[in-house]
């Protein structure tokens, strides 16, 4: 019991001594993000001419927080970054947890032949029937004495569902995801599925599908997946 508590109380302070590590950003993170959400007629005639710049600007704190805080330990630390993340997006309800939306934000240590750190995360925006959400995988490796990054991918789940889970490599010294989605307010459910393979350099894909009406990830493990769902013969029979 006394052990439970104390690792209660050592996590809280890790979480506490984040949070005011990111402090001013977190603060100036909701107020850029605030301007992104939609909950009125001017808010969406505004959207369409700041939503670019306003998104290029989070990520921009988001990637400068993320590599931060992997320069600052001197080995990367998974919790240390995701709590990074959560902390900037901490005042803003929209980032709360929702497993059936994403499991970002989620981070991986890559076995590469350079030692990197993949980092998945989301940017909501837009209005809460339909977000139009930004969503990202960005490898960060050590460049110099400090952790910059070095590619990015993505950009193709805008406004959808997004999970991340890594796979097992096809070849040697390289990192293989699976990015997997479903675009908000897609009546016929379509999912699209992208292997993406990290080098040590660059981020390249590997494999994809999308438009797979009314299909389900069943299974999914390191070396395979498993899709189930139902189409029409030539009689029209499901």
């Amino acid at each position: 019991m006394l052990r439970i508590v104390l690792l209660t109380v050592a996590a809280a302070l890790v979480a506490r001594a984040q949070a005011q590590n990111c402090d001013p950003q977190r603060t100036r993170y909701a107020e850029l993000n605030r301007s992104l959400i939609i909950q009125n007629k001017a808010d969406a005639e505004r959207y369409p001419k700041i939503k670019e710049a306003a998104t290029q600007q989070l990520r921009t704190l988001l990637e400068q927080q993320i590599s931060q805080q992997l320069s600052s330990d001197t080995f990367p630390q998974l919790p240390n970054i995701l709590g990074r993340v959560r902390c900037l997006q901490s005042f803003l309800p929209q980032y709360r947890s929702n497993p059936e939306i994403t499991n970002a934000p989620t981070a991986f240590l890559l076995r590469t032949p350079e030692p990197a750190v993949a980092v998945a995360y989301e940017i909501y925006r837009g209005g809460a029937g339909a977000p139009d959400t930004e969503n990202f995988l960005e490898v960060f490796r050590v460049e110099g004495s400090n952790w910059q990054l070095v590619a990015r991918t993505g950009e193709d789940f805008s406004g959808s569902t997004f999970f991340v889970n890594q796979l097992k490599p096809g070849k040697p010294g390289e990192a293989w995801f699976l990015l997997s989605g479903k675009h908000f307010g897609d009546s016929g459910s379509r999912l699209k599925l992208n292997v993406v393979s990290f080098n040590g350099v660059k981020l390249s894909t590997v494999w994809e599908q999308s438009g797979l009406h009314g299909v389900l990830i069943t299974e999914l493990a390191p070396d395979h997946i498993v899709l189930s769902g139902q189409k029409n013969d030539e009689h029209g029979r499901a």
